[in-house]
């Protein structure tokens, strides 16, 4: 059978994040469309900015062999992963222990172009916390082509948070990379409030013993948006673990796909993965779809995935109601609901409480 590397080998130009088993081409669902070629020539971006700092240029020195993981990993597709290197913004991080770092880029119609290329470095025995939040500061027409990768060393433990609160008109692709050491972490917490074109991808490595991958995901998306949310956990180490766990809703005409696939490799013995999707149709005119994979190559595993789509519970709307909630009040509660456990993992109380109030929002609006 094709391996990642060769499948996205094959797959040249427009198309991305394939997945590692193919299934019948007419569910049209074993690759997305990418938009490289719509990025305009690079140009500065002056939307960056650390711990409420503003700065006029990132553009930190990187590993010598990030091109090699990255090739060796995949990302999105050839062209993004080339385009992706003539990037206006880099980041290196490695964190000390108990760090918290904010980081904000602001994309608009003086800023619209972000090509960030990011690497976090999560020393043995280290606990930090790093907040990357892209969002849209206008209406203008904007473009990203982001990728982060993350080495956590043996019993390093980051916890990462990715928000992405973009409007109808941008273009966004998001590729993370990962590989974990023996006992080491990835804690995840991801909020998208999609609007325009939005492929997010996730293919990253569990090597060591009792290594783990965790990420919650709370979306909302709404108009004619399309989200693509992609995973390929692959478990090496003894006793690894992976999860990954998504709630949402979808308004309008949007479309949404979860594909993700937890791989247990020869070696992996021990090793558990669970992956559950469960979207909320507020609409008679969105698409909701859902690919959750297992492929096993070792015995003494254990590996879920579950997924679901439907219409609120009339039931438990009609329950707030009754408790004195009007019907817009009681959706947008139950809503809210389904993305807080998410929402939670954000440690800034500022930028939590203008998420949670994004949700109530959005909910207005589509009442009015």
């Amino acid at each position: 059978m094709n391996s990642v590397r060769e499948t996205k080998t094959q797959r040249r130009g427009a198309f991305g994040s394939v997945l590692p088993q193919l299934t019948n081409r007419w569910l049209q669902v074993n690759h997305v469309e990418t938009e490289a070629a719509a990025y305009p020539p690079k140009r500065p971006f002056h939307g960056f900015s650390v711990n409420g700092t503003a700065l006029a240029a990132a553009q930190d020195a990187l590993p010598e062999r990030l091109d090699a993981k990255w090739a060796e990993n995949g990302g999105i597709s050839e062209s993004l992963l080339a385009a992706n290197r003539d990037a206006n913004v880099t980041m290196a991080y490695t964190p000390k222990a108990g760090e918290t770092r904010m980081v904000h880029m602001a994309l608009s119609a003086e800023n619209p172009l972000l090509v960030d290329r990011s690497v976090i470095h999560v020393p043995t025995g280290v606990e930090a916390t790093c907040v990357l939040d892209v969002e849209a500061a206008d209406d203008a027409a904007l473009y990203r082509n982001g990728s982060l990768w993350v080495d956590v060393e043996e019993d390093g433990l980051l916890h990462l948070v990715i928000v992405h609160r973009l409007n109808d008109a941008t273009v966004n692709n998001m590729a993370l990379g990962f590989s974990i050491a023996d006992g080491g972490a990835i804690d995840l917490a991801h909020v998208e409030f999609a609007q325009g074109r939005t492929n997010y991808h996730v293919s990253g490595d569990l090597v060591g013993a009792e290594s783990a991958f965790s990420e919650k995901v709370g979306y909302l998306v709404e108009g004619d948006a399309a989200l693509d949310l992609f995973y390929d956990v692959r478990f090496h180490g003894l006793f690894s673990q992976g999860f990954v766990k998504a709630d949402g809703a979808l308004f309008d005409h949007s479309v949404k796909r979860f594909r993700g696939t937890l791989d247990f490799l020869e070696g992996a013995r021990g090793a558990v993965g669970d992956e559950t999707e469960t979207a909320v149709l507020m609409s008679d005119d969105v698409r909701s779809i859902a690919v959750p994979l297992l492929l096993c190559h070792e015995e003494a595993v254990q590996g879920n995935h579950a997924a679901s789509a439907g219409r609120l519970d009339e039931n438990l709307v009609f329950y707030l109601m009754s408790r004195g909630l009007s019907r817009r009040d009681a959706e947008a509660m139950i809503i809210a609901s389904r993305i807080v456990p998410t929402l939670d993992a954000i440690p800034d109380e500022r930028l939590r409480d203008e998420l949670q109030q994004a949700v109530y929002a959005r909910m207005g609006r589509r009442n009015q």
